[in-house]
């Protein structure tokens, strides 16, 4: 969606927001996204409060992941510790990612300012019908002199619609039109270029998916098919399938017509190239399911 340009000059400059990590990528994924376009394109001052570097470095190797404190792509990171900073001072927009709660000391000096935060819980992307009624809704809270509202992704006009970048689709299209790009992105990630003839599928899920079922459709397809499987959890089932020992990535073994290829984890960026360059797509998780529409 286009930004209003009068909307967009009455918004605060300054926003936080604060992600507990809880299924390691989807929720962390949503936020550093949501992070960067804040930053890259409307200007304001962002912080991103992490609870699990560990998880948000493999989005983004270039962080440190000792670091209480750090700017990546215009963005201050900070690590949000279990035992708070009493001391930091809240801003003019304070973003609550999927429930995560805020801590106490923060609600509190949030309450103090003369003029207080604007509070959003940014919740669940859905396409269930009741989102409508619930997007923008009012939450006062019980003790304080606070006002949370509740931000629902969706698919229509009466929800907040999808994370995307004013240059996504022409990056995409340039990225697509090139052979070039396509064969660079398989160099970048340790493989020679895919076959013109073969069918390209990524494959990203969660650990109980039925990966050697799919494998073996993909066997029996009679179809020359490339899956690419970034390092992660499905890595033990696809090497009993293809009976080996252990996958990591850089590795490649084939079976029949298909040809499994391990990826090294990759940042955002390249995770956006790897859909592109796939025909088939199957994906995990709240961001990786936007980006792939």
């Amino acid at each position: 969606m286009s930004p209003d340009p009068h909307v967009e000059a009455a918004l605060p400059a300054r926003w936080d927001i604060f992600c507990a990590v809880i299924d390691n990528y989807g929720d962390i994924g949503v936020c550093w996204r949501l992070a960067r376009q804040l930053v890259a394109e409307h200007g304001f001052v962002v912080r991103l409060w992490v609870d699990d570097p560990a998880s948000f470095i493999r989005l983004c190797p270039q962080a440190d992941p000792l670091a209480d404190q750090q700017t990546i792509c215009g963005v201050q990171v900070r690590h949000w510790q279990p035992t708070f900073d009493a001391g930091v001072e809240p801003v003019e927009v304070v973003v609550e990612a999927f429930a995560c709660e805020l801590p106490a000391s923060y609600l509190v000096a949030m309450a103090g300012r003369p003029r207080r935060p604007v509070w959003i819980n940014l919740e669940y992307l859905s396409a269930e019908a009741w989102v409508e009624d619930c997007h923008l809704m009012a939450s006062p809270h019980p003790r304080l002199p606070l006002v949370k509202h509740f931000y629902f992704p969706g698919f229509t006009s009466r929800t907040g619609g999808l994370l995307r970048e004013s240059d996504l689709f022409g990056r995409r299209d340039a990225f697509v039109a090139s052979p070039t790009a396509r064969d660079a992105f398989w160099r970048s990630v340790g493989f020679a270029p895919a076959s013109a003839d073969a069918v390209c599928v990524s494959l990203f899920a969660y650990r109980h998916a039925d990966v050697r079922g799919l494998l073996q459709a993909f066997v029996g397809c009679g179809v020359a098919i490339v899956c690419a499987i970034p390092d992660g959890p499905l890595l033990d089932d696809a090497a009993a399938f293809l009976g080996c020992d252990k996958l990591q990535p850089g590795d490649q073994a084939a079976v029949g017509s298909l040809l499994v290829r391990v990826l090294p984890f990759v940042a955002q960026p390249e995770y956006d190239q790897l859909l592109w360059v796939s025909d088939v797509n199957f994906v995990r998780g709240e961001d990786s399911f936007v980006r792939a529409q």
